[in-house]
């Protein structure tokens, strides 16, 4: 091969490096719309509440993945492209920055538990059991409380001090493995996200509607009433002007 060969492709890989680069970006494989109908119930009278909420949102969308790939977290490649399809739901919150999280986090697990699988084989049959009896329904009232409990136990066996920051923990598994695949509704449903997320999905607008359609009622009443104040004060008159009268005419007769 001749050196002016060699010097030409020498300087065209440096003054167009884009041609040969490798299109590293890879879509992201969450699926954060769900979280749409729940967003605007989140706390904001300040961040930290905010933080706690969407981080919850979070591993909400894993469970999901959960229980749509077996997988607990998305590939390391993906984390850029996560981290902007959830930020495309809040373009006026920075969620790293504001709640100090590292764009990696996202795809670091505990453990070394990367599946179903290897979960349900680091856990006693008897607590998954357990957990499947008491979180397979609808998580609405006590029977969020008997789920919750049974989930402490098996928060046990996994709270260990993991070295690796990340954004589900190993105490946050036992809720997103009971989400995806102890309960049959899944982590969507709405009891199951405020019992094991904390999740908001109540329709805020339709409360907002049926608020303002009582308000309307009752303004309603108030107008009514306020619009037959002037009859009355008109009847109570000629009533007191006609006995006025009478007693004025029993007078000169």
């Amino acid at each position: 091969m001749s050196f002016h060969y060699l010097l030409f492709l020498f300087f065209i890989l440096n003054l167009f490096p884009f041609c040969f680069a490798e299109n590293d970006t890879v879509s992201c494989p969450l699926n954060f719309t769900i979280l749409r109908p729940a967003l605007p119930n989140r706390p904001q009278h300040n961040t930290t509440s905010e933080c706690h909420y969407l981080l919850q949102g979070l591993r909400l969308v894993l469970s999901d993945y959960l229980k749509r790939t077996g997988l607990f977290f998305p590939p390391l490649n993906t984390s850029e492209s996560c981290w902007e399809s959830y930020q495309s739901l809040l373009p006026s919150f920075n969620i790293r920055s504001s709640c100090g999280l590292e764009t990696d986090w996202i795809s670091q697990g505990c453990k070394n538990l990367t599946t179903t699988a290897e979960f349900e084989a680091s856990t006693p049959n008897a607590t998954l059991n357990d957990v499947v009896l008491n979180c397979n329904q609808s998580l609405h009232g006590s029977a969020c409380a008997s789920c919750v409990r049974s989930l402490a136990s098996l928060q046990a066996l996994h709270s260990v001090n993991s070295s690796i920051a990340n954004v589900s923990d190993c105490t946050d598994y036992p809720f997103i493995y009971a989400a995806a695949e102890a309960n049959y509704l899944g982590p969507t449903d709405e009891d199951t996200a405020y019992c094991l997320f904390s999740i908001d999905f109540s329709n805020g607008e339709e409360n907002l509607r049926i608020q303002r359609r009582k308000e309307g009622i009752k303004l309603g009443i108030l107008r009514t009433i306020l619009g037959w104040i002037p009859l009355v004060k008109v009847l109570i008159w000629l009533s007191l002007h006609s006995m006025r009268l009478r007693w004025l005419l029993g007078i000169s007769q």
